[in-house]
């Protein structure tokens, strides 16, 4: 069941969590919320990019997930990543918007990256300005 799944996830079982969200998939493909913990589960493993691709499908399927706390602080933490910056950042932008915007702004006062505080400092202007 999709309990189980996130007692998975919520447990630091994330590769049991994806192989019965797998399983779950068939017969709840126009869930948003198997796509949100999916989401979860891939940014446990640090697989980021599946992770983005699975909250962006969650927020299609519900558009009240864009004010979800836990996806926009997963989001918010990629702000600066090497590899999946843009993905997130595309993503904090055109589909979450203002409610990003208090996360953004802890980022851009208090990481410890000069880096980081810029890009969280310019998506709070590009948000802002939309």
């Amino acid at each position: 069941t999709l309990e189980r799944v996130k007692a998975l996830v919520q447990a630091g079982q994330p590769h049991q969590a994806i192989q019965g969200l797998r399983q779950l998939r068939p017969t709840h493909r126009k869930s948003a919320n198997l796509h949100y913990w999916f989401g979860r589960a891939y940014f446990d493993k640090h697989f980021y990019s599946d992770g983005i691709a699975a909250y962006r499908e969650a927020i299609r399927l519900n558009p009240r997930f864009r004010r979800h706390r836990a996806l926009i602080e997963d989001l918010v933490a990629l702000v600066g990543h090497r590899k999946v910056h843009y993905k997130a950042a595309y993503l904090l932008r055109h589909e979450i918007g203002r409610p990003a915007l208090p996360s953004l702004r802890n980022v851009a006062r208090r990481h410890p990256k000069d880096k980081v505080r810029v890009l969280a400092a310019r998506l709070i202007v590009q948000i802002s300005a939309r």
